[in-house]
């Protein structure tokens, strides 16, 4: 996550929000360049380098999956990078028309995702688990519904997603 996300999220923690006690106890990993260690949120580790070549490293060297919180600037990066390889979209019942400031998709490479699950939360909330099928050659989707052997072989070893697998 990134560090507005990290600010949102801890401070949730620390009111007592409800359903926010079962992230505290995982390990968290903040990339920022605002935030100072130590950091208050229990087992958060903060990263001042770049998130590309950390995220990289981290899926090189461990077999956990990591995952994104928020953060739509690491989002972005991560996915430029090719290393997102499955998303999972909630969709929260809200429009944000006056409060809404960036389009979450915006500057984004196109890519073709295949629906590997789907689920609607307590709430009502809808969620859908995609994988991301793209060619590192070219990051176009091309409208085709059939999958070169190359953009499966990209899938293949592309480890991260909004879902990050390790390798």
């Amino acid at each position: 996550m990134g560090a507005t996300t990290y600010r949102l999220m801890s401070g949730m923690a620390a009111s007592g929000e409800e359903g926010v006690d079962e992230l505290t106890q995982q390990s968290k990993v903040v990339f920022s360049l605002t935030l100072t260690e130590p950091l208050a949120w229990a087992n958060t580790r903060l990263i001042t380098g770049d998130a590309v070549e950390a995220v990289r490293a981290m899926k090189e060297d461990s077999r956990i999956e990591l995952r994104t919180l928020g953060s739509v600037s690491l989002c972005r990066s991560l996915i430029t990078a090719g290393l997102v390889d499955r998303f999972r979209v909630v969709v929260f019942p809200v429009v944000t028309g006056a409060t809404g400031q960036d389009r979450i998709y915006d500057g984004y490479p196109d890519i073709r995702l295949d629906l590997l699950e789907s689920r609607t939360f307590e709430g009502g909330a809808p969620t859908v688990g995609v994988r991301a099928h793209r060619s590192r050659r070219s990051a176009r989707y091309d409208g085709s519904d059939e999958l070169s052997e190359d953009t499966d072989r990209a899938a293949t070893r592309l480890g991260a997603s909004l879902d990050t697998r390790g390798r």
